[in-house]
């Protein structure tokens, strides 16, 4: 092409633009030129990207103001890769899981220069045709595309963009978050359609302005486009602002003193919701949502909180905004974003976004106070959390080994025999006290009264009462994940043993960690209770509680996977075999693990049939089958081997493993003296054999199976240690040795 009929393309497509909207000097749009009033206003967004924008700004004013009459959520970081800023914009411009690149925020205005050219010919370089000539250009997009290739199902980071300009919606972008000669234009970047192009728009550094008070001596300068703005949105426009104060005051927080930290955000605050109350104004009925995925980075420069969304107009109230990715009350994902922005222009959500429009939730009478408690609880979670676990871990393991030394090793006082039971009394205790919210630390004093109640109590009981201290925890525990199932309280989301809401891999649920402890506290308990004739129940009453506690854990509503559903049939129904006083063989764990993977399929139909456009995780992967799309469910998959083998590299489980291999390893040392110790009933021997059928069924079909499986085994080695230490003693407190103990 030569460069005459280049820019004689160009001078066609501006004219055409201009006599469209209005075209100012130097390729700035100018809508405001054409546009009279919006008495018959088409539909149109804002969307206010203001990265590093926190709930704890609230106390500025105008940001208070307007938090009054807007629904709020946090947003979690949901991507692949890995958390960064790349990710989680090219995930929210996907409506789909995406991995990032460090060019995807690499957009320029058409005309600015970059490697000594153009954009528009850098573009037709790097993307090719059609050539730009007006807008942005996004020349960061085949690097994005690059690095979702190896996703099984790779994600089209530009359909945000793509799915706007087939519905002959507009697009404009205006503002930047550049520091200096750095270029930071994420925000456009959602509005990028399968071109690279967002058709009109001015990102350069003619939307800053010289501001000596502000942070890299600039601030945007959001009057200077507001004209524009406002004729885009009269003319029903999808329109991106992105306001990079914060960023920039991130960028030189080392600067700053403390104090001077907070007035500068407080100031950028104020400026940001003066300008958008200026709008709101002006366009009382547009939506807009303000966007900032990326949070404050904590004092150590970690990511280690949610990001933020605002919505304000007709549809939102002062509330909390939820979505059917989340099912929170209050946390939304990152994939939820553009279908909330498609939906906000009554556009259909493509079918290869796998989020969901953002909804008003029930009105709550505090919706801040609870964003501000979620924030906290996810902070301290991802804080707290290898602490937390590593102390209960070796708390675990050294009661395993105490009680072990008492059976094989020590000699039968009466201190060791009251260490073992202590020990294994307050280990009981473990899976409740992980159910305890960090930011709730005085609900940790119910544990010293519980072991000590629990003692009491199987002291006065007997030899009936002998597992009151097992017996007691577990029904705590079993009665708090029932509870959180049910919505009647959000334990087992707030609980630092599955915080996974920063990580954006669930929201709702009992996960893989309180799946293993249901498993093996459901089970344990029926199978000692009838191995040691404390209590014999007819098969109908086990044949409920076994499936009450096999819905809990497969019921699609209740956040439920297919690993799951087909782990917890195939553990339930062979441990109900061994309590009807049946062998558990390899062929009734074939047939109860061709049952479970039935009952799993036929509950992601059900579940995909039956909840229309807002099916669970089970039914979206029964909606991808039905429609003859496979490599859906294969991202799926292929996402939770990833985090299955990354598990395997993070310190918890490392250590986790080494307290494991200790334990095991002081019982293969004394196995002699173990096995002559272990006089395990029958029907607990062919339950714990039907156990380790569901444990291995759960490591093959579940992601994060090992995390079920080290839990399941606790559950189970807890009872077994119990049995066998208080068998020894002559019961949980009296500590007096029996006439005829296995050691005697």
């Amino acid at each position: 092409m030569t460069e005459l009929a280049r820019l004689g393309r160009r001078l066609a497509a501006q004219i055409s633009i201009g006599l469209l909207i209005g075209c100012g000097p130097g390729g700035r749009i100018c809508f405001a030129a054409t546009v009279a009033s919006d008495q018959s206003q088409p539909s149109s967004c804002l969307v206010i990207i203001a990265n590093r924008l926190s709930i704890h700004d609230s106390d500025e004013p105008l940001f208070a103001a307007f938090l009054q009459k807007s629904a709020a959520a946090l947003v979690a970081p949901a991507c692949l890769g890995g958390r960064s800023e790349a990710a989680v914009f090219a995930t929210a411009s996907a409506g789909a899981y995406s991995r990032g690149s460090g060019d995807y925020g690499l957009l320029l205005n058409w005309n600015e220069t970059y490697e000594n050219d153009t954009a528009a010919d850098v573009h037709l370089r790097r993307i090719g045709p059609p050539v730009a000539t007006a807008g942005i250009v996004h020349l960061g997009l085949p690097a994005v595309v690059a690095a979702n290739r190896r996703v099984a199902s790779p994600p089209d980071v530009w359909m945000l963009g793509q799915a706007l300009r087939d519905a002959h919606v507009l697009r404009a972008a205006f503002g930047n978050s550049d520091a200096g000669e750095s270029v930071s234009r994420v925000g456009a970047g959602l509005l990028s359609d399968a071109h690279g192009i967002i058709p009109v728009g001015d990102i350069g550094p003619r939307t800053l302005k010289v501001d000596s008070r502000s942070a890299r001596g600039v601030t945007t300068d959001l009057d200077g486009f507001r004209a524009d703005v406002l004729g885009a949105l009269r003319s029903g426009a999808v329109v991106e602002v992105e306001y990079g104060d914060l960023d920039r005051i991130e960028a030189d927080r080392g600067e700053y003193t403390n104090a001077a930290y907070r007035i500068a955000r407080k100031r950028a605050v104020a400026r940001l919701f003066s300008w958008v109350r200026s709008i709101r104004s002006d366009v009382p009925n547009v939506p807009i949502l303000v966007l900032a995925l990326v949070p404050p980075l904590s004092d150590s420069g970690t990511w280690n909180s949610l990001g933020l969304l605002i919505a304000s107009g007709d549809a939102y109230g002062h509330s909390l905004l939820a979505s059917n990715t989340t099912r929170t009350p209050g946390i939304v994902s990152t994939v939820d974003i553009a279908p909330t922005i498609l939906d906000a222009v009554s556009v259909t959500k493509p079918r290869q976004m796998l989020g969901y429009a953002i909804r008003e939730a029930s009105a709550y009478s505090q919706p801040l106070d609870r964003l501000k408690r979620w924030d906290l609880i996810v902070r301290l979670n991802e804080e707290l959390q290898f602490p937390v676990l590593l102390g209960l871990g070796l708390l675990a393991g050294a009661g395993a080994l105490v009680a072990t030394w008492y059976l094989v090793g020590a000699p039968n006082s009466h201190a060791w025999g009251r260490a073992a039971v202590l020990a294994l009394a307050v280990v009981a205790w473990i899976p409740v006290i992980l159910l305890i919210p960090l930011d709730r630390p005085q609900w940790f004093a119910i544990v010293a009264p519980g072991v000590l109640v629990s003692l009491g109590a199987a002291a006065a009981s007997g030899e009936r009462g002998r597992f009151l201290p097992m017996l007691i925890p577990a029904g705590c525990m079993l009665a708090g994940v029932a509870a959180s199932a049910f919505g009647l309280a959000d334990l087992v989301k707030t609980s630092a043993l599955s915080s996974y809401q920063l990580h954006g891999l669930r929201f709702y649920g009992i996960g893989n960690e309180y799946m293993g402890c249901v498993i093996g506290a459901a089970s344990a308990v029926p199978l000692w209770m009838a191995g040691r004739r404390q209590i014999t129940l007819p098969p109908e009453v086990l044949a409920v509680w076994f499936v009450f506690w096999a819905l809990i854990i497969a019921l699609p509503a209740f956040g439920a996977n297919l690993g799951g559903a087909v782990a917890a049939t195939v553990s339930f129904s062979l441990v109900f075999r061994a309590l009807t006083g049946k062998r558990v063989t390899s062929a009734s764990a074939a047939v109860a693990l061709g049952t479970g993977v039935a009952a799993a399929i036929a509950l992601a139909i059900i579940d995909a049939l039956a909840s229309g456009s807002h099916p669970t995780h089970m039914g979206m992967a029964a909606h991808s089958v039905l429609h003859g799309n496979g490599r859906d469910v294969l991202a799926a998959i292929q996402r939770k081997a990833f985090m299955n083998i990354g598990l395997w590299g993070r310190s918890e489980t490392r250590i986790a493993a080494l307290i494991f291999a200790a334990v095991f390893a002081t019982w293969l040392r004394y196995r002699s003296a173990l096995k002559a110790a272990s006089k395990l009933p029958p029907v607990v021997t062919q339950g714990l054999i039907g156990l380790f059928y569901g444990a291995l069924t759960a490591l093959l079909f579940n992601d994060s199976g090992a995390v079920s499986i080290a839990f399941i085994v606790i559950y189970v080695v807890g009872w077994y240690l119990w049995d066998l230490v208080t068998l020894k003693t002559g019961g949980a407190v009296q500590l007096r040795m029996p006439h005829a103990s296995p050691r005697s």
